[in-house]
């Protein structure tokens, strides 16, 4: 099946907070694959790593998304789902180590479901070390305890009295779902939606800490996600509830109505970063032209966390904190 994807440039959550925190990440992470040589190579292979904080929120995700799919097609909750996430977990490690060693032998590089985990590729962990045992199982025990709080929640409940077809979590076969925006292509992989004919309700699964700050950047990523709704599923505003679910937290779930004011300044931003980056292709025909376009940040604890480490910005930091390095 022919993948649907939108012409470079376009917009992702993800990318977003990229943009916003160093332009080089986010040139890197979009172009930096056709760069000639190794740096090209190095700029391919980075761009699929992942932090290793976010490897417990995807894997609870991943199992929430599980039990809605086995909930859809039996309309049975699974009994057990500590053994699918211990499997999973060992996917993603199993993909972590096949992928470095594909890269440290200059292979092609393994077709890998979600994303590569960060200490694997440079090295951090030594073969079964006790460092990453302990790691590991503090993520599983997490992912397993998040997993455990979405049943704790009134949600299993409530998607029982819902239609199959009205519960919306899977993007399969890389069909991401994207809407044109006003002439601006953007990404909204959202969690978990309820859709119907008139309305809906849009979910995001959180495993941080609840405060004021997170909770409000939750909403922002849920409003870019309603935008989406607006464009794709033809519904007004006032028809969408934005539910981020702090499943660490609290096991009460909150809706909150679409902020139309909130949703007209983020098309703005993007009609003005989008433009913005299309004038920086337009100057540029050549990628080390387009690069000198996307400069590195100041901030050397962007860099510090960094997935391309193959960018001088790494080296600047490492600099910064060893001077006496070689």
């Amino acid at each position: 099946m022919a993948r649907n994807i939108p012409n470079k440039p376009f917009l992702s959550w993800m990318g977003w907070g990229m943009l916003r925190a160093c332009r080089r990440r986010w040139f890197l992470h979009n172009f930096g694959r056709d760069l000639p040589g190794d740096a090209g190579w190095h700029a391919l292979a980075e761009r699929k790593l992942t932090y290793w904080a976010a490897f417990s929120g995807q894997l609870a995700d991943d199992g929430i998304t599980e039990a809605i799919r086995a909930f859809k097609r039996t309309r049975e909750w699974p009994v057990e789902m500590d053994g699918w996430l211990h499997k999973r977990a060992t996917e993603y490690v199993k993909d972590s180590k096949n992928y470095t060693q594909a890269y440290r032998e200059g292979r092609e590089l393994p077709y890998v479901e979600r994303q590569v985990l960060m200490p694997y590729f440079f090295g951090e962990y030594g073969d079964n070390s006790p460092e990453e045992r302990i790691a590991c199982r503090k993520v599983l025990d997490d992912a397993k305890a998040a997993v455990a709080r979405f049943f704790e929640t009134a949600l299993p409940a409530r998607l029982a009295e819902e239609p199959s077809e009205a519960l919306m979590s899977d993007h399969k076969g890389g069909q991401f779902p994207w809407a044109d925006q006003d002439g601006v292509p953007v990404y909204a992989v959202y969690d978990f939606a309820i859709r119907h004919d008139f309305d809906a309700v849009i979910f995001d699964w959180k495993t941080g800490k609840l405060t004021p700050e997170k909770e409000n950047m939750a909403l922002e990523q849920l409003h870019w996600y309603a935008q989406y709704a607006v464009k794709a599923w033809a519904l007004p505003a006032s028809a969408i509830r934005l539910a981020p679910v702090f499943l660490m937290a609290t096991t009460e779930i909150h809706e909150f109505q679409v902020d139309e004011d909130r949703l007209e300044r983020i098309r703005e931003e993007w009609q003005t970063a989008h433009a913005d980056i299309k004038s920086r292709m337009d100057r540029n025909t050549d990628i080390e032209g387009l690069m000198a376009e996307f400069p590195m940040t100041d901030d050397l604890r962007e860099c510090k966390g960094c997935q391309f480490r193959s960018c001088p910005g790494y080296g600047r930091y490492l600099a910064a904190v060893n001077p006496q390095s070689p």
